[in-house]
């Protein structure tokens, strides 16, 4: 009764505030009950086995891809009931919208211009102004990306299905991406397991299929692991591996590297705990950065690729863009926070409480979590990342899972049953009233 009463209070407050405010709107629909929800349970399903079926059964080997297809299930079902029919072409509209994406509609200038692909990289930061809405701050990827969907499929419907078919099978690597970072820093097993099951069903994992923003979530998961790895275990391939992720994160878009905050923190935090050294930060950091330069100095041999033209570019037009868009800061900063919240479902605010009011049973991971709470905080109140923060800010939800994952964890098995159960009513209530497209 308390959960269904606090759910019943959250879904007030979204009506009255969370679902929209004078710098942040969303476009209101209603999908008929049937058939989302029995199909969002459906998809769902793989969840809660993860405490249902027996022990051997529940290994990571095993249970990881099953949730991953969970994922991408929700990922279709989301996508294409958002548009109350399970046909595929809402999703290849969507590509096709140059104020949805813009970077498949960049992609087919690209191919009907005779420019080869290094000219194209080499002359990118002043072609920048010249793309359509979306590209205007992005690297080159995305726009390569469906260049080459278009080159391997010719026609544009099945480049366009094919390539939303990718990034959704992309962002289903958020799950084991966001299970090895926990288990990283944590090196609690069965928080990494519950926290990737829990992840499986958070909103805005499946509500923005066919946006790039899900890609990043793999990627910000992925950097965060092995950057903790290579501060606990002092492996220099941890450092290098942490170096070309960020690399290719950046080739895609420039906003996750305010996840830098997040490692320098959690890197004074290794030091105060004695996993690692001082010395070892910076051998490991120094690693990493040259890994990183390593990897643009080859591409700017090869292609003449100018990154930080780019950057400086991106920065510039997202400028633009935010003046345009008129949401000035600091007015913006409680719907920049609250309108994240709708990403995770609201729900996860009832286990972070918990969380805290279980201090004793968290001791050692208590720094640990407030750090990662104040990534986001952060990025809010400096107003870095302004605009949709329900879809931009989506590669910073990582990090608020890994202290849910801590949280239920220690739940009685049929506590987690209900939250789950709770959770995935909200994904299919937020499917069924908000189209994000």
């Amino acid at each position: 009764m308390l959960v269904a009463s606090v759910v019943l209070c959250l879904i007030l407050y979204w009506h009255l505030y969370l679902a929209g405010s004078r710098f942040h709107s969303f476009n209101w629909h209603r999908t008929p009950f049937w058939p989302l929800f029995p199909l969002t349970f459906l998809c769902a399903a793989p969840v809660f086995l993860v405490d249902l079926l027996p022990p051997r059964f529940v290994k990571p080997v095993f249970i990881l891809p099953v949730l991953m297809l969970s994922c991408f299930a929700l990922e279709m079902t989301a996508a294409t009931l958002q548009w109350n029919t399970l046909e595929l072409m809402p999703i290849v509209r969507d590509v096709k919208n140059p104020l949805a994406t813009s970077f498949f509609n960049d992609a087919e200038d690209l191919v009907r211009e005779p420019v080869p692909v290094r000219e194209f990289l080499r002359t990118y930061p002043v072609r920048l102004a010249g793309f359509h809405y979306h590209s205007h701050n992005k690297g080159p990827a995305p726009i390569l990306f469906y260049y080459g969907m278009l080159r391997l499929f010719p026609n544009p419907d099945t480049a366009a299905l094919v390539g939303a078919l990718v990034i959704g099978l992309s962002g289903a690597l958020a799950i084991p991406a966001t299970w090895y970072m926990i288990l990283s820093l944590t090196s609690d097993a069965r928080a990494a397991l519950y926290g990737a099951a829990f992840f499986t069903l958070i909103p805005g994992l499946h509500v923005f299929l066919p946006e790039f923003d899900q890609v990043y979530v793999p990627l910000t998961g992925l950097l965060v692991a092995l950057w903790g790895r290579a501060l606990s275990s002092r492996r220099p391939v941890f450092a290098v591996l942490a170096g070309l992720t960020i690399s290719i994160t950046c080739l895609f878009a420039f906003n996750t590297l305010v996840i830098g905050a997040f490692l320098l923190a959690v890197s004074v935090l290794f030091v105060v705990r004695r996993e690692t050294t001082w010395r070892q930060v910076l051998v490991q950091g120094t690693i990493a950065v040259a890994a990183m330069l390593l990897f643009y100095a080859i591409l700017y041999v090869i292609a003449g690729y100018n990154p930080i033209a780019t950057l400086r570019e991106a920065w510039r037009h997202q400028n633009i863009n935010l003046i345009e868009l008129n949401r000035p800061w600091p007015a913006t900063i409680p719907t920049d926070l609250t309108n994240f919240v709708i990403t995770l479902g609201w729900l996860p605010l009832l286990v972070l409480v918990s969380f805290f009011t279980a201090v004793p049973l968290h001791r050692r991971q208590v720094a640990l979590v407030v750090i990662c709470l104040a990534q986001p905080v952060l990025v809010g109140l400096t107003g870095l990342l302004q605009s949709e923060t329900t879809r931009l800010w989506l590669f910073m939800t990582p990090l608020v899972v890994l202290p849910i994952g801590l949280e239920i964890a220690r739940w009685p098995r049929a506590h987690r049953l209900a939250f789950m159960f709770c959770q995935t009513v909200l994904l299919g209530f937020i499917t069924q009233n908000l189209r994000f497209h």
